[in-house]
């Protein structure tokens, strides 16, 4: 904001006649009158603006009556000040001190423009935002996070979304520009905002501490399908066999999440939403049965030496590819031979030793009692 040296010769006469109050006569003449009288319009703004004596005290127009964004004095005022599609109103207090009384130290001061001097808001997360005065932008705010947006080349909010950040993010976000998937208080999708002033307000929001489908799976499972990225395809690592595992079938009982990774009780739980972008394979419970010590390899898409895949076979068994489709259940000998190799006794009759889990005739084998296959131990009878 700039000093009353700056008002036009002959409001300056009519100044010292006022008193010498050291205020343009407009302002001189608010502070006499009505508390009710916008005193900052007399110099900056204007009266006929909807909206609180601050949004009406904005530019257009700024002190020299400039009503062009390109005019430093004007800029993005409105932009900021005014909510939009993408963002709730920004505070002016964000950007500058507000004086209050007109008086207030600071605020006639010579200086020339108001000083930046970042709020709250624009310095969440840690950040240290300052001005450039010469190339008219900011650095370092929250509100445009990496991002230098020029003052004087303001932008309409549909044009500028995704110029504070990239859509998506890179990693560790995950590679989906479906926002509302995970985002969808804020968002229903990219372009479609449900809650602006949910946007760019200080926090990053998530779904509810207990609802894990409001990023992945769905309603009837926690589980993918639906992966972070939005894919249901089994193709997706996101998304593999999660259901073949979780569902059991004819040939097994469900396998527990946690035998592949730690599941959170909650949502900010460690190791949860960290600098992977991806849940880490971590083995446990079924899959380490038998002293086994399994491997995930992210590259071939393979674990190694489970014991869910190996029971009675050699250490080093493979599991099948995870994205790949098997077409229906695995069969018998994927696991183990038929029958498995010595010491177990070269006989491919299984139901013999095994009849309270199979039943049927070599080569037409049929699995009574799911949850006694592939359950931690060898039923023996």
């Amino acid at each position: 904001m700039r000093s009353s040296a700056r008002c036009p010769l002959k409001v300056a006469l009519l100044l010292a006649l006022a008193g010498g109050l050291g205020l343009c006569s407009g302002c001189a003449q608010s502070q006499a009158g009505p508390a009710a009288v916008n005193q900052c319009v007399t110099c900056h703004g204007s009266s006929d603006r909807e909206g609180t004596p601050l949004e009406q005290a904005a530019p257009p127009s700024d002190l020299s009556g400039n009503t062009d964004p390109a005019s430093p004095g004007v800029g993005a005022h409105q932009n900021h000040l005014v909510g939009s599609r993408t963002h709730a109103p920004v505070a002016c207090e964000e950007c500058h001190v507000v004086p209050d009384p007109l008086g207030f130290p600071g605020h006639e001061d010579g200086t020339g423009p108001a000083r930046f001097t970042p709020g709250t808001l624009a310095k969440t997360g840690g950040r240290n935002p300052t001005y450039d005065s010469v190339s008219f932008t900011c650095s370092s705010t929250y509100c445009h996070l990496d991002s230098k947006p020029t003052w004087t080349e303001p932008k309409d909010s549909q044009d500028a979304c995704g110029s504070c950040h990239e859509t998506p993010p890179p990693e560790p976000h995950p590679q989906s520009d479906d926002c509302g998937h995970c985002h969808g208080q804020v968002v229903a999708s990219k372009d479609l905002f449900r809650d602006p002033t949910l946007h760019v307000d200080g926090k990053i929001e998530l779904p509810n501490e207990d609802d894990c489908h409001g990023c992945h799976g769905s309603e009837a499972s926690n589980a993918p399908p639906v992966d972070l990225t939005g894919s249901t395809s089994i193709s997706s690592i996101g998304v593999g066999a999660h259901q073949a595992h979780l569902s059991g079938g004819d040939y097994s009982r469900p396998v527990e999440c946690t035998a592949c990774h730690i599941v959170p009780k909650k949502l900010h739980d460690k190791g949860h939403l960290d600098d992977t972008p991806h849940a880490e394979v971590t083995f446990s419970g079924l899959a380490v049965e038998d002293h086994r010590r399994p491997v995930w390899d992210r590259e071939t898409r393979t674990c190694a030496s489970s014991y869910c895949h190996g029971p009675i076979s050699a250490a080093s068994s493979k599991s099948p590819d995870w994205t790949a489709d098997p077409g229906g259940p695995l069969p018998c000998d994927s696991c183990h031979g038929l029958p498995p190799a010595t010491p177990h006794p070269q006989a491919d009759n299984c139901a013999v030793c095994h009849k309270d889990v199979v039943a049927g005739t070599p080569g037409d084998w049929v699995i009574i009692a799911p949850n006694l296959h592939i359950n931690g131990k060898v039923e023996v009878f």
